[in-house]
């Protein structure tokens, strides 16, 4: 009887770390490329350029905007479960579920692997094992 696997906790935890990571590079690229469009926009206002040097910039900045845009589309698609593990409850309600997960699974491990050790009886030794299901029928014993 196992209801929970190792790996089925490893991939819930993987998975909660690798949306984070990901939600946060997806994050950290939509700043870095409102700043690089920033910049383009201050070299075309503020810096006397030649009608090439203002193709290329426009060329550079349609070429930003468009990643920009993959990038921005992730954060979006990963915002609302970016909010739940924003909140402090949250963040801690899905790692006490991780670890009751755990330890529910360890619990599991070690009903499979128990025996019983006789106090006064030494001919009384059992080991236990995974339980299945039987009919039992009624008989009666006579001595």
């Amino acid at each position: 009887m196992e209801v929970i696997k190792s790996e089925d906790l490893k991939k819930f935890s993987g998975f909660i770390n690798m949306f984070k990571s990901m939600y946060d590079e997806a994050s950290t690229n939509v700043n870095e490329l409102d700043k690089l469009t920033q910049d383009y926009l201050h070299k075309l206002e503020l810096q006397e350029t030649s009608y090439t040097e203002r193709a290329k910039i426009a060329t550079a900045i349609r070429s930003v905007r468009k990643d920009r845009r993959y990038w921005k589309d992730i954060v979006e698609c990963f915002q609302p479960m970016a909010d739940i593990l924003a909140v402090q409850e949250q963040r801690k309600t899905v790692s006490n579920l991780a670890n009751a997960l755990g330890t529910a699974n360890l619990k599991l491990r070690s009903l499979k692997a128990r025996s019983y050790r006789p106090k006064v009886m030494p001919e009384v030794q059992y080991h236990f094992s995974t339980p299945t299901p039987k009919k039992v029928k009624n008989e009666v014993v006579e001595k």
